[in-house]
């Protein structure tokens, strides 16, 4: 399967998305809430829609992260489209597939310790690690030059 082009898409513009078609999310007011509702909506039973065919790998760059939730989000939207299965319920998670790689761009008012924080919350993540596996455990963040 050849890959698509690369997207890039900002973390505010993925946050409304899930504040419009998430309600619970939209509801949430703080960063461990809103983790916690995407983190279950991800791995949700009997959600996502089916492809006809097996979509291409591709890659979507986010843009002005500042946050955990923005990377989740990008993933919720994922599963929504069928682009991540986190597979079945199992410890082996049988069937998890993810046919796109999430590449965090911190925005450049985020500290690098702010931006070490979220990431380790990502890989604590059992939605965001569930993803990892199905990636082959690949972990990619781009980094932006001092100005």
């Amino acid at each position: 399967m050849t890959s698509a082009e690369p997207l890039r898409l900002p973390g505010a513009l993925l946050q409304e998305i899930c504040r419009v078609l998430l309600p619970a999310y939209g509801a949430a007011r703080r960063e461990p809430e809103r983790m916690g509702v995407l983190t279950t909506a991800c791995l949700e039973r009997g959600t996502g829609n089916g492809h006809l065919q097996q979509p291409a790998d591709t890659t979507l760059f986010i843009t002005d992260t500042e946050n955990a939730s923005d990377v989740l989000c990008a993933l919720w939207i994922a599963r929504r489209c069928g682009l991540f299965q986190p597979g079945s319920s199992t410890a082996e998670a049988s069937g998890k597939r993810s046919h796109l790689e999430i590449v965090p761009s911190f925005a450049a008012n985020v500290s690098a310790q702010a931006a070490a924080t979220a990431m380790a919350s990502l890989y604590a993540n059992a939605a965001f690690r569930r993803h990892l596996e199905a990636r082959g455990r690949a972990r990619m963040m781009e980094l932006a030059a001092a100005a």
